[in-house]
């Protein structure tokens, strides 16, 4: 089973997470999904809820206990990655982007054949 290390910046504490492949890419997956539906983000109260709730999945699925939910951790790390990706300024927010051309016509697909 692949592990995958995710470094969190939050609060100003860095924080490494290693948890399965498949299980980031879901979560990364989830937070896409609920960043780009507008979801509520989170406040820094609701965030540190959400990597508490995170961090006892991760000891239930460690525990290999029967009760660990898979779909729930997804949900709690999801939750995680969406609010620090709000959290975070992208520097490529409120950047310009480069001019793009439309090669359409019949001259254009004459060139690219």
């Amino acid at each position: 089973m692949g592990l995958m290390e995710n470094d969190l910046a939050v609060s100003g504490v860095a924080v490494v997470m290693r948890r399965p492949r498949l299980l980031v890419d879901a979560a990364r997956v989830g937070a896409r999904i609920r960043i780009e539906r507008g979801l509520a983000p989170l406040d820094a109260a609701a965030l540190q809820h959400a990597m508490a709730a995170e961090r006892a999945h991760e000891t239930l699925r460690r525990a290999a206990s029967p009760a660990y939910r898979p779909a729930r951790h997804v949900e709690a790390l999801s939750l995680v990655f969406a609010g620090r990706a709000r959290a975070e300024p992208r520097p490529d927010a409120g950047a310009p982007c480069p001019a793009q051309t439309k090669a359409s016509g019949s001259a254009a697909f004459l060139r690219a054949i």
